[in-house]
């Protein structure tokens, strides 16, 4: 997802105010003088990062992708988003794996092989409780994915309140299926509505119109390059920065690093570093697979249409 003059100013807004929430409050594991807060508000603070992600992403697939009626088109779908999501998250598990299941680092993991399974499968959320014990953090991709699962059988349908019953239909099935066979991740009750809520935004027409009059205001400014940077990167920072914390922390230990000074090295060089790097992992990435991309956008419009 190459940044361009294309990409929303506000949509890049909102992700990169989502990424910052979500460094702000998982920094304070690994600060000798976390900030003074109450428990509740930082978990309000990340309610609210992983609100506007989802918000977000259901805006921007249901914007960017013309109506699925057929199996061939839901397929191009699928593979358009695995592309774009899966072979990173694949690696940031792995990290996860190395990390905090097999050396213990903070905080330590101790999920069985079924559950590893699960979690490659991208099946936490749904399978979660009852079967399986989502990787923290990464849950949030598992939860992603099966939004991803059942966007085509809304994208479908004609008509704004027939999508929103669709929802309905489907979050009720989902309400039965977590109370009777204890499964769906209470997460994911949570966080559903807001995808259908960007969803409704695209389909009502609705515009991030306030990006024009950003772009206006501070056209090609640093603050405009900057906050394109995060946004653009902000994937990759939510796969990797709790891998990059742990390490920094441990490192710093190790050095007997502490107190003011540890906190400054994490907050000026270890944040900065990881936004940095993770820019520049992303866009390799899109180099990498950038042939692959152009080629499933070019078959969209030779997909035959059917029945679903």
């Amino acid at each position: 997802m190459a940044m361009s003059t294309g990409r929303s100013s506000v949509a890049d807004l909102v992700r990169a105010f989502a990424i910052l929430l979500v460094i702000s409050v998982h920094m304070q594991n690994f600060l000798s003088v976390p900030l003074r807060a109450d428990p509740f508000a930082f978990e309000v603070l990340k309610f609210i990062a992983i609100a506007c992600f989802t918000a977000v992403s259901g805006y921007v697939i249901h914007a960017a992708n013309r109506k699925i009626r057929s199996i061939p088109e839901a397929v191009h779908f699928y593979k358009k988003r695995n592309v774009r999501v899966y072979p990173l998250y694949l690696v940031a598990l792995v990290l996860f794996f190395l990390g905090f299941q097999v050396a213990g680092f903070f905080p330590p993991l101790h999920l069985t092989p079924a559950d590893w399974i699960v979690n490659v499968l991208c099946l936490q959320v749904i399978l979660s409780p009852a079967f399986a014990e989502p990787v923290f953090t990464l849950w949030f991709i598992g939860f992603i994915m099966a939004m991803y699962a059942i966007y085509p059988l809304l994208s479908g349908i004609a008509g704004v309140w027939q999508k929103v019953a669709a929802a309905a239909g489907i979050i009720l099935g989902a309400v039965l299926f977590h109370y009777t066979l204890g499964i769906i991740d209470f997460r994911f009750f949570l966080y559903y509505f807001f995808f259908i809520g960007g969803m409704i935004a695209a389909e009502c027409g609705n515009r991030f119109t306030c990006g024009a009059r950003y772009s206006q205001i501070v056209p090609g400014s640093r603050l405009a390059r900057a906050g394109g940077a995060v946004a653009y990167s902000s994937y990759c920072v939510f796969l990797f920065h709790m891998p990059v914390f742990t390490i920094a922390g441990s490192l710093l230990s190790a050095s007997s690093i502490s107190g003011n000074l540890g906190d400054a090295i994490i907050v000026l060089l270890v944040i900065p570093a990881i936004f940095f790097s993770c820019y520049h992992v992303q866009r390799s990435y899109d180099r990498l697979t950038g042939d692959l991309q152009a080629r499933l956008r070019n078959e969209e419009t030779a997909t035959p249409a059917g029945l679903l």
